[in-house]
């Protein structure tokens, strides 16, 4: 519209705004107000623009399926890729400015807790919903709560729990945990060991933390071997992830590994055998048999058969869970009408959904935290039908309960939560 404005004072006339009113008329000539924009922010560069890269091709997956149903509420998904550069400073600016500027509808964020607490007061600031479906940090949605943030996927606290949940009822009794030294790391860990402390035959030999980037890990392994510990329970992630699973076999360490993001598959790939047994948890696994599971892994494995990192032809690690909670925030605005904030919120609050899982998950009204149960699946050999022959997820072993999995909704959590 700027361009047009423009051209009609240049050239003083009448012939050109007809003209513009007769295109915009036209059958398929859309204007901005015609469709919904959102900003996708992640790190697409910096120390984790991996991650950040994955993360965008989720988006675009999501985007690219929701315009084929012609988008929501009948317009058609104009997405705005925002790299936050992992800083927390640059993704309130660049978020600001697409508010005034772009007038965007919706921002997301699909990893980096930094980002989604820095995000927060700008969501209510500017009274925008703010969807968050990979930063998984339980202060997001506790004491920097806002009431324009909605996390459609589980948080740390679920992935420790279900891991506390699964192997207090198997005949383990010592159990070594050894996790990340940042606040990831120690959530992870405060959950796994509430859960497991409510079997009193369990004894938790170690809670101990590393550096990120460990190298040689043997000085961790020694002592894990001294403790006689059965199994090791972790939130290891990225290439940390590999090389303990294949020091551990090196080692000869006769124990089980929990390990959630050894779901990978160039994770398992270049751990070959060394990932077999590892016990992993996710919302959803990808391997489960429910039809809208596997045709979602067809789609999406049809969009991106070429490409060249392999993580990307299939529904790696969390990927599906990134797709269940865009789709449960398609169905919240649509069940609300509108694009309005108010408005989605009062349809969101409470609002039960069937996950592509079959799963009956909801969203809590008081600290807008999905809840969901939690799949359990163990690494095994086989041929997969994307990858080959590879070390790969199975089916999954064990359900985790909604009410096992599910941070307590307290004051102490979440002033709101009563």
């Amino acid at each position: 519209m700027k361009t047009a404005r423009k051209t009609f004072r240049r050239f003083p006339g009448i012939i050109f705004y007809p003209a513009l009113l007769i295109l915009l008329m036209m059958p398929g000539i859309t204007t901005a107000a015609d469709t919904c924009k959102i900003a996708f922010l992640d790190p697409l560069s910096g120390p984790v623009a991996l991650v950040g890269e994955q993360v965008n091709r989720l988006y675009k997956f999501c985007v690219a399926q929701q315009n084929l149903k012609g988008g929501i509420l009948g317009k058609k998904i104009e997405p705005i890729y925002v790299d936050t550069e992992f800083k927390p400073q640059v993704a309130v600016r660049k978020a600001e400015k697409l508010i005034l500027d772009e007038h965007i509808d919706f921002l997301v964020i699909g990893s980096s807790s930094n980002i989604g607490i820095a995000l927060a007061p700008v969501a209510t600031k500017y009274k925008k919903i703010l969807l968050n479906i990979g930063a998984l940090s339980n202060i997001i949605q506790g004491q920097h709560f806002s009431r324009y943030a909605f996390r459609a996927i589980f948080n740390t606290w679920a992935q420790g729990a279900a891991y506390g949940a699964y192997y207090g009822k198997q005949s383990f009794t010592k159990f070594y945990l050894i996790n990340p030294d940042y606040a990831f790391g120690h959530d992870f860990a405060e959950a796994v060991i509430a859960i497991l402390k409510k079997n009193p035959k369990i004894n938790i030999v170690a809670d101990e933390y590393f550096p990120v980037g460990i190298k040689d890990w043997a000085p961790y392994l020694s002592k894990i071997k001294a403790s006689g510990a059965e199994v090791i329970i972790t939130s290891v992630f990225g290439t940390d992830t590999l090389t303990l699973l294949k020091q551990i076999s090196q080692f000869g360490l006769k124990v089980e590994v929990g390990a959630y993001t050894a779901g990978v598959p160039s994770v398992l790939e270049a751990a070959g055998d060394a990932a077999l047994g590892v016990v992993i948890v996710a919302g959803i696994l990808n391997t489960d048999d429910s039809p809208t599971v596997v045709k979602t892994e067809n789609l999406m494995h049809e969009m991106y058969k070429d490409h060249p990192d392999k993580d990307a032809r299939y529904a790696y690690g969390v990927a599906l869970d990134y797709v269940n909670g865009w789709n449960f925030f398609v169905a919240a605005v649509e069940k609300a009408g509108s694009f309005d904030a108010e408005k989605i919120i009062q349809a969101w609050e409470g609002m039960h959904f069937t996950s592509l899982n079959g799963q009956d998950v909801y969203m809590r009204a008081c600290d807008h935290q999905l809840v969901l149960p939690m799949s359990v699946g163990k690494v095994v050999k086989g041929r997969n039908r994307y990858l080959g022959d590879n070390p790969y997820l199975g089916k999954p072993i064990a359900m985790i309960s909604r009410e096992e999995a599910t941070i307590p909704a307290t004051p102490q959590y979440n002033p709101l939560c009563k």
